[in-house]
C-alpha cells in the first residue's frame, strides 16, 4: 500500500489539454521506483478510482477546472479528513 497516491484527472481532449493527466505522466518518472508514492493517471474514471482512494495515507489531486475566471489562479484544498468511502 503506498503511502501518498498523486491522481492525475483530466480529459486529454478538453481545453485544458488533461493537466492532470500531464503531470502524472511526468511524475511517474521521477517516481517509478518509489514503493512509497502510486502515480495514478485517473482521466476520466470517476467512481473506478475508488480502490486507489481507499489504499492511501495521503492524497494529492492535480486537475484543472474551467470556472470562468478572468485570471490563471491555482488552489489548494487542504482536508485533513475525508469521511468513510
Amino acid at each position: 500500500m503506498a503511502e501518498v497516491t498523486i491522481l492525475g484527472l483530466g480529459n486529454l481532449l478538453w481545453a485544458d489539454e488533461g493537466f492532470g493527466v500531464r503531470a502524472a505522466e511526468k511524475l511517474f518518472e521521477q517516481y517509478a521506483d518509489n514503493e512509497k508514492v502510486d502515480v495514478v493517471d485517473g482521466g476520466t474514471q470517476g467512481l473506478a478510482l475508488l480502490p486507489w482512494l481507499q489504499q492511501t495515507e495521503k492524497l494529492l489531486i492535480m486537475d484543472a477546472i474551467d470556472l470562468v475566471w478572468r485570471q490563471v489562479r491555482w488552489r489548494c484544498f487542504v482536508m485533513n479528513r475525508f469521511p468513510p468511502i
